[in-house]
């Protein structure tokens, strides 16, 4: 599935954005590590979700994304599994 989407995709393999053999672009783990914020700057959510959790801080905002319609020209796919909610329970 991955060497289809990143060496067999011709709408991906004709990208400007595609960086050689193997490259997906911003897709799944690049969107949970590297998210892109609007300064420009990035964000791990993953990062966030665990240091929070283990900290005991729970709320609403503890989401990960992958779903990022902003980039969807950068990767090779859009994602089927897009978002994972975290809690605290107990």
């Amino acid at each position: 599935t991955w060497d289809a989407n990143a060496n067999e995709n011709n709408a991906w393999l004709n990208n400007p954005n595609r960086q050689g053999e193997d490259d997906m672009g911003r897709v799944y783990g690049v969107q949970g590590r590297s998210w892109q914020k609007p300064d420009g700057s990035h964000l791990d959510q993953l990062k966030k979700v665990i240091n929070n959790l283990s900290k005991g801080i729970d709320d609403r905002g503890e989401i990960v994304t992958f779903y990022n319609p902003g980039e969807f020209e950068l990767g090779c796919l859009r994602p089927c599994m897009h978002t994972h909610n975290f809690s605290l329970l107990g």
